[in-house]
């Protein structure tokens, strides 16, 4: 693996997931697919772009994922290390931070809570149920230049759509095309100065800071042209392992 570079990466996985899974039953990020959890898949892609710090605000149904992350076997099995409060960084693992965020606090808050446990002026932020082969590295220097870079993606709509002339009548079909605007897939560099000003209780990541931040800076968005799945429910995920039984 090349030298690690100096920029942690947060994982927000503490949200309710209450349409993936019932009260009693594993988070959607400790959801097998091709014989590891989600959350390693998301783990492995940083930590093979030489990416091996990671945090972990926990919330909902944290008893879960500190059994997991506590368990010797899956240390061993997953090559991670769990350093107690930053400390005890091991630079060959996966380090992996996790910490109790409360249950009520949504992403921006967990993100600001997050703060504290990064040196770094920037940091990395993701979610825990995107499956994607964002190339990291590109991102990171493309967003040198900005407090806030997110990566966008052009998805394909869902249905087939009719090609009309002036007068409404049929040219041609077109078999689920592009969508001609991207969407937002979750991987963020971010400054923690731009957090810090910017942070208010009220306030959540997609529908509060980054319209604001749009108003005042320049948000910068790298294009990714690879693969994206979000895992949002069980047919999600099933068409996920689909696909990876096909490559």
């Amino acid at each position: 693996m090349k030298k690690t570079p100096n920029i942690p990466v947060l994982i927000l996985c503490g949200g309710k997931g209450s349409r993936f899974s019932k009260i009693y039953e594993d988070p959607k990020q400790l959801s097998i697919l091709n014989g590891k959890p989600l959350i390693m898949h998301i783990i492995d892609h940083f930590y093979k772009a030489g990416f091996n710090d990671f945090i972990l605000p926990l919330g909902f149904k944290k008893k879960m994922f500190i059994n997991f992350f506590n368990s010797k076997i899956n240390k061993k099995k997953f090559n991670f290390n769990i350093p107690n409060n930053k400390k005890n960084f091991l630079p060959k693992k996966k380090n992996i931070f996790i910490f109790d965020a409360k249950e009520k606090t949504n992403k921006l808050s967990r993100i600001k809570k997050s703060l504290k446990y990064i040196n770094s002026d920037k940091f990395i932020a993701t979610y825990g149920d995107g499956i994607s082969n964002v190339n990291i590295k590109l991102l990171v220097k493309f967003s040198k230049k900005s407090e806030c870079t997110i990566t966008a993606f052009k998805i394909k709509s869902q249905y087939g759509h009719l090609e009309l002339n002036k007068n409404n009548i049929l040219k041609k079909f077109v078999e689920k095309p592009f969508l001609d605007k991207p969407i937002n897939i979750g991987f963020y560099v971010l400054s923690k100065k731009i957090i810090e000003k910017n942070f208010k209780k009220n306030l959540d990541l997609e529908d509060g800071l980054l319209p604001k931040l749009a108003k005042k800076i320049k948000i910068y968005c790298y294009f990714h042209k690879g693969f994206f799945y979000s895992v949002d429910n069980y047919k999600d995920l099933e068409k996920l392992k689909k696909s990876y039984e096909k490559r």
